[in-house]
């Protein structure tokens, strides 16, 4: 079975860009610009790993998005514009833009 990952990021042209790599290396991949369209998916699908934006539209915190996942048992991790002290702190993995 191959990994369903879910990435949540506001700039559309850097969810492109790292799913287009993820099923490049044949993993499954959505994309979600929001955490309401995050959590749609994350309610339909059997997702394995979360690929989150720091950075989301509409007040979401990706800290907390990120936090929620890991507590039901999904892997989390961030995308954010630099390798920020307040997500080291919180113990989440972080890919550092620019990619």
């Amino acid at each position: 079975m191959v990994a369903h990952i879910l990435v949540i990021e506001n700039e559309e042209r850097v969810s492109e860009a790292i799913c287009d790599h993820l099923a490049d290396q044949g993993y499954r991949c959505t994309s979600a610009s929001t955490a309401e369209e995050a959590r749609l998916v994350l309610s339909r699908f059997q997702i394995d790993l979360l690929i989150v934006g720091s950075e989301l539209p509409e007040g979401a915190d990706g800290i907390e998005l990120a936090h929620e996942a890991r507590a039901s048992g999904l892997a989390a991790m961030m995308i954010a514009p630099s390798s920020s002290v307040a997500i080291a702190e919180e113990g989440i993995p972080v890919l550092v833009k620019p990619l």
